[in-house]
């Protein structure tokens, strides 16, 4: 629990439908890791609100002491069974080994309350409607509750969504591919081999088909949220990081019955007055804190992400300045790869971390290669 909205509506709910005896769970044991003091991750004042609220106390772990990528990469790797690391690794696996230290059998996290419970996609349904004011107050909602810059993003993505939803399917293509160049969306990750990158690249621009059958801007957005093969992919992933510490990972916002619900209820409604997740902080008035039911930031972990990327920098300079994996196997151009580690410190000072998460997909893919594949068989184009 972080003391943000979403995981501590869960553990509120959780522990007072214990308490009512609603529930046969023996127990709801809380654990958080906690930014720097002061920092944009530091959400600890709202821990203590849920602690003085339920008299629980919830086990917090310092954040700062264990940032870094490479730290675990090939076990994460081996587990994982994918190219696919975690970038706050090493505090993922302190709280599941104290959650299993403490004898829990679930591990219960917040994820995807972002994506299931505050889209966008319900403003195009409003649009559409004609019911014009009540989207521009939506939209002008978003500079009550969220930061200029995040307020100006949801508003782009507004207009994406219209795009998306009103042309028709043959031209979606077209405007995949200058989007892509306005964007700049494939500028990163120059160490990638261009054939490699050319054929990861061949179907870009293809547009989704999931979630074509409903005629709902707001149904069909969820539809594709819980279906895409990234998601799928990061539930099959947690699944199996928290069977390797003997947990059983549960998501409550990935639960059938509810993501039926939300496409069911129009987003006006979940979002009654432009108030994100108003559904949620209405329907949780005296179990959830009222500091927590009426906050209006979202911790951002980016610095952490990123000092633990620039503190791990040389060694990923050194695991790639040899013959690594991904060089033999055609995945990574080897004179790209030195060049742009070499260049990559200033990147990660950045406000955002996506420097931060392009290195870590770059060690995700050397790790995996070299925990499944010893020996170099075949190439990129085999």
């Amino acid at each position: 629990v972080s003391g943000g909205l979403d995981s501590s509506s869960i553990f509120c709910q959780a522990e007072a439908a214990r308490r009512a005896g609603s529930t046969s769970c023996p127990a709801v044991l809380g654990f958080s890791y906690t930014g720097s003091e002061g920092s944009t991750s530091d959400e600890r004042m709202y821990l203590d609100e849920i602690e003085r609220a339920y008299g629980v106390p919830i086990q917090r772990i310092a954040a700062a002491p264990l940032l870094g990528l490479m730290e675990g990469a090939e076990l994460q790797a081996r587990h994982g069974e994918a190219p696919l690391l975690d970038s706050l690794w090493q505090i993922t696996h302190a709280l599941q080994q104290a959650a299993a230290n403490r004898g829990a059998r679930r591990f219960v996290t917040g994820h995807w309350g972002d994506q299931m419970l505050h889209g966008t996609a319900y403003l195009v349904d409003l649009i559409g409607r004609f019911a014009w004011r009540t989207a521009r107050r939506h939209l002008k909602a978003f500079d009550q509750w969220f930061e200029p810059d995040e307020a100006r993003n949801l508003r782009r993505q507004v207009g994406f969504d219209l795009m998306r939803h009103h042309v028709p399917m043959a031209f979606l293509p077209l405007l995949k591919w200058i989007r892509r160049r306005v964007s700049h969306l494939d500028a990163g990750r120059r160490w990638l081999a261009p054939q490699f990158r050319a054929r990861a690249l061949r179907g870009a621009n293809r547009p989704a088909l999931i979630g074509r059958h409903l005629r709902s801007a707001h149904a069909r957005a969820l539809y594709l949220e819980a279906r895409m093969k990234y998601s799928v992919q990061c539930m099959e992933w947690n699944d199996k990081i928290a069977a390797l510490h003997g947990l059983d990972y549960a998501v409550p916002f990935l639960d059938r019955d509810l993501i039926q619900f939300l496409m069911a209820v129009p987003g006006e409604i979940q979002a009654a007055g432009g108030v994100p997740r108003a559904l949620v902080r209405e329907g949780l008035a005296g179990i959830l804190p009222e500091a927590i039911r009426r906050r209006r930031w979202k911790a951002d972990y980016s610095e952490p992400v990123n000092l633990g990327a620039a503190r791990d920098l040389a060694a990923a300079r050194a695991l790639f300045a040899d013959m690594p994996r991904s060089v033999a196997w055609g995945y990574v151009d080897r004179s790209r790869v030195a060049a742009e580690l070499e260049a990559l410190a200033p990147r990660l000072a950045a406000p955002d971390c996506v420097a931060s998460w392009e290195l870590t997909d770059l060690i995700g893919l050397e790790s995996w290669l070299r925990v499944f594949f010893n020996q170099r068989t075949t190439g990129v184009g085999a």
